[in-house]
């Protein structure tokens, strides 16, 4: 299994993001990560769950720190077309940065594996590429939770299909002023 890299971010942006359902310094400072083009989308005000709160602070942080761009929910295993044309939006970055060759491969072996009950079943949550350095990886953001079979079958998958390619574990938690979770 791959090791764990952790990050965090400040614990106020749990109550923000229970509260309004974002965070909004990410609207400020990156509107074309948050404006829903990158996977992205605003839970509603009132919103009392975590969900997606480990994987957007992890683009974030990301971005920030890294300058890595990031895309989340591309459904690399979906077989019918979106009605929209996002998921073709987001698979495109991937296809970019991965190469058309890669691309194929990897989506290919996602779908003969089986994993294509929902288009993103064991998916790590994101695709992350440097337009500076180069390179690209997958992340799968973890808050308190734990890798799932289905992810850890998605990983072995990949890994068949380009063994080269880098999946990151991130443990993504809040951290408090006084230096406490």
């Amino acid at each position: 299994m791959e090791p764990e890299i952790n990050y965090f971010y400040p614990a106020e942006w749990v109550e923000e993001y229970r509260r309004n359902g974002t965070v909004q310094c990410w609207h400020d400072e990156y509107r074309n990560i948050f404006d829903g083009s990158r996977g992205t989308y605003r839970n509603p005000p009132g919103y009392d769950r975590k969900d997606n709160l480990s994987t957007y602070a992890l683009m974030y942080l990301l971005k920030r720190d890294e300058g890595v761009e990031s895309v989340s929910y591309f459904r690399l295993a979906a077989k019918t077309p979106s009605r929209d044309g996002k998921r073709e939006a987001l698979q495109e970055y991937l296809r970019t940065w991965m190469g058309e060759g890669s691309f194929q491969r990897l989506q290919n072996a996602i779908r003969e594996a089986g994993f294509n009950s929902t288009g993103f079943e064991g998916e790590p949550d994101l695709f992350c590429w440097n337009p500076t350095m180069g390179g690209w990886f997958f992340a799968e953001a973890k808050g308190d939770d734990t890798i799932t079979e289905n992810q850890r079958r998605w990983f072995a998958v990949c890994r068949k299909a380009l063994p080269d390619a880098i999946i990151k574990v991130c443990r993504v938690l809040p951290w408090s002023s006084n230096g406490k979770t």
